[in-house]
């Protein structure tokens, strides 16, 4: 029987089709290797030599994740990956310049420096000459803004982590959105300093975090609120953000690494053709994101 919707839109012209338990997909939404072949060898493609850093559930039949089982990201267990703990600062388990590109999206602020630093230089040692390495993550310098600003809207998960099953699942102790936005911006720095958190160690208060943001140049205020946070808490809780970038850091260290040519990016433009799908990758929080790509 026909919804009195859908009476009147047959009227106008317009048809609605329901399906019960059917997924539909538009042909470009799947993961067609067609682009991959013809830009790669198939060795490659079939070996899957491409690879995903902290990739979670994600999954590409290109691609090989890298990640770390943990009750943090429950949809990760089932899923086929490569188990690498960043913070022990582990060498990736793939031989020198085999891999044509990497990503890795959301999952340098959740380690330190060190960690980044090694991490970057790992995947410039397995990647072929050429190939791409891209990276996203928050952008410290639009979250900087939204704090200044009063800008609670920039913070667009905080009715989420309101709610009591994901306050308990990411360890905050009050909704977030009775916190204040200084210590919004502060969880999604260096988290387990944040008021909100279960941690009950040193804490960053409204008045401290301003304090050094006036006195501190950008990059070492936020260095500052990073050196707070402890490796141990951190591994307890790997969802927790402890690192923050800027671009021209985030540029700094892959230049360091020794990646011969990096460069800023933009949503959905990378300068490797099949990373430029964004219903693969650049999809998580567009709107407070950074993107990079570094090319060995």
């Amino acid at each position: 029987m026909k919804t009195a919707i859908q009476h009147i839109l047959g009227k106008l012209g317009y048809q609605l089709v329901f399906k019960r338990r059917a997924r539909v997909e538009a042909p470009w939404s799947r993961d067609d290797l067609s682009l991959y072949y013809e830009l790669y060898p198939k060795e490659s493609v079939d070996k899957r030599r491409f690879f995903n850093i902290g990739a979670g559930g994600w999954s590409h039949r290109a691609w090989t994740n890298i990640d770390k089982a943990s009750r943090w990201y429950a949809n990760q267990q089932d899923e086929d990956y490569v188990e690498v703990e960043l913070l022990a600062l582990t060498r990736l388990p793939i031989d020198d310049s085999v891999a044509e590109a990497a990503y890795c999206s959301h999952v340098i602020e959740h380690v330190h420096d060190e960690a980044d630093a090694k991490l970057f230089s790992e995947i410039c040692r397995v990647l072929k000459k050429g190939g791409v390495f891209r990276v996203t993550c928050p952008d410290a310098e639009l979250a900087y803004q939204a704090y200044v600003n009063n800008d609670r809207h920039f913070f667009n998960w905080i009715d989420n982590y309101s709610r009591p099953d994901e306050m308990k699942r990411i360890g905050i102790t009050i909704p977030m959105r009775e916190a204040t936005t200084a210590q919004i911006f502060l969880y999604l720095l260096a988290s387990s300093v944040s008021e909100l958190h279960a941690n009950t160690e040193h804490r960053i208060s409204d008045d401290e975090l301003r304090r050094v943001f006036d006195e501190l140049p950008l990059e070492e205020a936020l260095a500052y609120c990073s050196s707070n946070c402890q490796v141990e808490i951190q591994r307890k809780s790997p969802g927790n953000h402890m690192n923050s970038f800027t671009k021209k850091k985030l540029v700094r260290m892959l230049r360091d690494a020794g990646f011969s040519d990096v460069q800023v990016s933009a949503y959905g433009q990378s300068r490797c053709p099949v990373m430029r799908n964004v219903l693969y990758f650049d999809y998580r929080r567009p709107n407070m994101s950074m993107y990079v790509d570094a090319v060995k």
